[in-house]
């Protein structure tokens, strides 16, 4: 009997192992597929000191978190922007929450985007397109932020939570 736990044991442990992908058939996965593997498999690594050591090594990979933040960002118009905000001049911005990793490799990351936005709902809040700006004390100045999951080539797997406002 022991014989055969044993043997059911080191072929469990063998199949879990098997179904693991290296980091390179981690790439060739289906979008789901990812997203699947980093919400279930990886650790998560949060801590300031670690990610920057790591982006410090890996400075190629900012671009690629702006190109997923943008196509993020591009949602917002069909949701959160179809409400009383409006979105500033200014650039989205990126900031890494977490580095997604096993076994040593980071195989994706979890990432917020935000851009600066005005809550626009007020009676007392009022755009002056000449001026091409909001006025009044009623606009309320902030950020819509979104968190999402990406691989290392920037593709936006899934977001996290849905768009938000904080002022």
């Amino acid at each position: 009997m022991k014989k055969i736990c044993l043997a059911m044991m080191v072929c469990f442990s063998v199949s879990l192992h098997a179904a693991v992908p290296t980091l390179k058939e981690f790439v060739k996965l289906s979008s789901h597929e990812k997203l699947i593997f980093l919400q279930n498999e990886v650790e998560e690594r949060t801590d300031g000191p670690d990610i920057q050591a790591y982006f410090a090594k890996n400075r190629e990979l900012m671009p690629i978190l702006f190109k997923g933040a943008e196509e993020v960002a591009k949602v917002w118009l069909d949701t959160i922007l179809e409400g009383d905000y409006a979105l500033t001049e200014q650039e989205v911005t990126v900031r890494v929450v977490a580095l997604l990793h096993l076994r040593g490799e980071v195989y994706g990351l979890q990432v917020m985007a935000a851009q600066s936005a005005i809550q626009t709902g007020s009676d007392d809040c009022h755009y002056v397109e000449r001026k091409d700006q909001w006025f009044g004390d009623g606009c309320l100045f902030g950020a819509i932020t979104q968190v999402f999951y990406t691989d290392l080539n920037g593709e936006w797997l899934e977001s996290v939570d849905y768009p938000e406002f904080n002022d």
